[in-house]
């Protein structure tokens, strides 16, 4: 059974998409494709950026932000050279005042306190999903826990 989060989370891609089409039908009409599309895929990105990726999705949402508005700007203005060189000014700006893997760190370090709290409660626990532990293929169908610890095998390197 989905919980209420990934409920919320399909609702928001499905309305999202809807919202994509009706602004793409909109565009065709008008007959103002570019850069409009750009602003388009802006207004229907962000509320799943934030609604599926949490502390995460709200620094990617500024990314695109950055680039996909300032994007629309500079060709709706005609100043792409010396804009490009802002945007990617204010993209690397925003990595050094915000680092992406300090936001994941807190945002594991805050799943793991909310996980102890509910433990120290009493509470049943979720289970909690990294990209890290994910299957990677190198074990098919087994877990690394069910296999055997094998005891390496001395060589007698001495022939008598």
């Amino acid at each position: 059974m989905n919980s209420d989060h990934e409920q919320r989370t399909e609702r928001i891609v499905l309305f999202s998409g809807a919202f994509f089409l009706f602004g793409l039908a909109l565009l065709f009409a008008t007959n103002a494709f570019w850069p409009w599309i750009l602003l388009l895929s802006w207004v229907v990105s962000i509320p799943i950026l934030v609604a599926g990726a949490g502390r995460m999705g709200l620094w990617v949402s500024a990314q695109a932000s950055i680039w996909l508005l300032g994007l629309g700007v500079l060709f709706a203005t005609n100043m792409i050279w010396p804009g490009v060189l802002i945007l990617a000014g204010l993209s690397t700006l925003l990595v050094a005042i915000v680092p992406p893997d300090k936001i994941e760190q807190s945002q594991r370090q805050s799943e793991k306190h909310k996980a102890k709290r509910k433990r120290d409660a009493g509470l049943p626990l979720p289970s909690i999903a990294h990209p890290a532990d994910e299957d990677d293929g190198w074990l098919a169908d087994e877990d690394e826990d069910d296999l055997p610890l094998e005891q390496p095998q001395r060589r007698n390197h001495y022939r008598q």
